[in-house]
């Protein structure tokens, strides 16, 4: 059977970001993931954790404020140090709370960055990266989105995700492969879990192309789970969506996994 995690950014935003571990967990999953969780002290993170049995799947490198829409900055040539800062605080966060895979955001390409410049600079950066986090236990992962949604963004496919693992060799470099972004390109999303198998550490889902619940859209997201289950992925699923409407009403497409609001006990 899959195994899904809450984003804990999208999912229960009705309340605060520290108390929706408790709430994913009330509702039947056995993990989180969370772009930005850097407001929460890893100590206190970790105990909401323990507190209710659940793991910390995923979390993100922290976006550069300048970028209007959460883009980051290893692609950038002259900010290398910056990105590395940042990178190695994520790395000692992931460490701390008990979070094995820590996704490195890329960055835009626009007229002041040279595209080949920044595909070398991303490589090495990751590769930097890869290397200290291997030290640490903590997985790195790149991940495409889409250019429909992200225009500029350096990476939006899985294609150019699997070019750079290869160029970069490195064995704690991995793909984090979101169907929904690999829908929006038009790939069909069963075919590229298949293809990419042997390097997706993660993954992450919602409906295309509105990203709603998965059992929405024009993209069969439940015959995909099904597909992926028998190709023998083992890790997460990461539930990316926005609620068409309150979270607690959103999990019908759940409630084949055990996931969904319980009946009060009597």
């Amino acid at each position: 059977m899959p195994n899904f995690s809450a984003n804990i950014i999208y999912l229960f935003n009705e309340i605060d970001l520290i108390d929706r571990i408790s709430a994913a967990a009330a509702v039947g999953f056995r993990a989180v993931e969370c772009q930005r969780p850097y407001e929460i002290p890893p100590a206190v993170f970790r105990n909401l954790l323990d507190a209710h049995g659940m793991e910390l799947a995923l979390i993100n490198t922290p976006v550069h404020p300048s970028w209007p829409h959460a883009s980051g900055i290893a692609t950038y040539p002259d900010r290398t140090s910056a990105f590395r800062e940042i990178a190695s605080s994520a790395i000692e966060y992931a460490t701390s709370v008990g979070c094995p895979r820590l996704h490195v955001v890329a960055g835009k390409l626009d007229n002041n960055v040279n595209p080949m410049a920044a595909e070398e600079t991303f490589l090495n950066n990751i590769v930097w990266a890869a290397d200290k986090g291997r030290s640490l236990g903590v997985k790195i992962l790149i991940e495409p989105l889409n250019a429909n949604d992200n225009p500029e963004y350096f990476l939006t496919t899985a294609a150019q995700a699997n070019a750079l693992l290869t160029r970069a060799n490195h064995d704690n470099l991995f793909l984090q492969y979101d169907l929904y972004h690999a829908g929006m390109n038009g790939e069909n999303v069963i075919d590229g879990a298949r293809t990419y198998l042997h390097i997706i550490d993660h993954m992450q889902m919602a409906g295309v192309p509105e990203r709603n619940e998965p059992d929405t859209g024009t993209v069969n997201m439940l015959a995909a789970f099904d597909a992926i289950d028998v190709l023998g992925y083992k890790g997460w699923i990461g539930a990316e969506y926005r609620p068409s409407r309150s979270t607690a009403e959103s999990f019908t497409w759940g409630n084949p996994y055990g996931i969904g609001p319980r009946a009060p006990s009597s």
